[in-house]
């Protein structure tokens, strides 16, 4: 975390990207970054998660367009011993990818990933069961990854109601 003009900062992880935001992202701002489905948007976001446990911070990761293991494989490719930090609780994953390839019914803790059903309310309990591990550290940051899946899934008065209801939660 570092600051811009009395503004705290957090750093994207991505050599060239802070230029082009001034010095990085405001410190509690929301970023809406609409990519095409595909491994820009996972790398964006992996490089955004490393960053956050570089610097020591909590990290939340919300995943509904990759395996849980296929983005921990890439966090560990990258450096990480993603392991090791679900284990101290820096790293906390809610996984809504497993419930769109598998029977998944509520809420579970599988693998230590935190696993939820299709419904939206089960997401939304299980972006509530991260929160408190998230709140045990100083500085916080997610990826939320939902809103490709979601939007072929949802209608769009569910889809919105999905959407600030983990907007709401990460406010906290």
């Amino acid at each position: 975390m570092r600051k811009r003009g009395g503004e705290r900062v957090s750093y994207l992880g991505i050599r060239g990207f802070e230029s082009i935001l001034r010095g990085g992202i405001p410190q509690r701002a929301e970023v809406l970054l609409l990519t095409p489905e595909g491994a820009e948007r996972r790398l964006l976001g992996a490089h955004w998660a490393i960053e956050g446990l570089k610097r020591r911070e909590r990290v939340l990761v919300v995943l509904s367009g990759e395996a849980p293991d296929a983005f921990l494989a890439r966090l560990g490719r990258m450096g990480v011993d993603a392991p090791a930090m679900i284990a101290s609780g820096a790293l906390v994953v809610v996984d809504w990818y497993t419930c769109w390839t598998q029977d998944v019914e509520g809420v579970a803790e599988v693998d230590r990933t935190i696993r939820a059903s299709r419904e939206p309310g089960d997401l939304l309990a299980a972006v509530d069961r991260a929160i408190p591990l998230l709140l045990q550290g100083p500085e916080r940051r997610a990826f939320v990854d939902l809103l490709p899946l979601a939007a072929k899934g949802l209608d769009d008065a569910v889809l919105a109601d999905l959407l600030q209801g983990v907007r709401s939660r990460l406010a906290r």
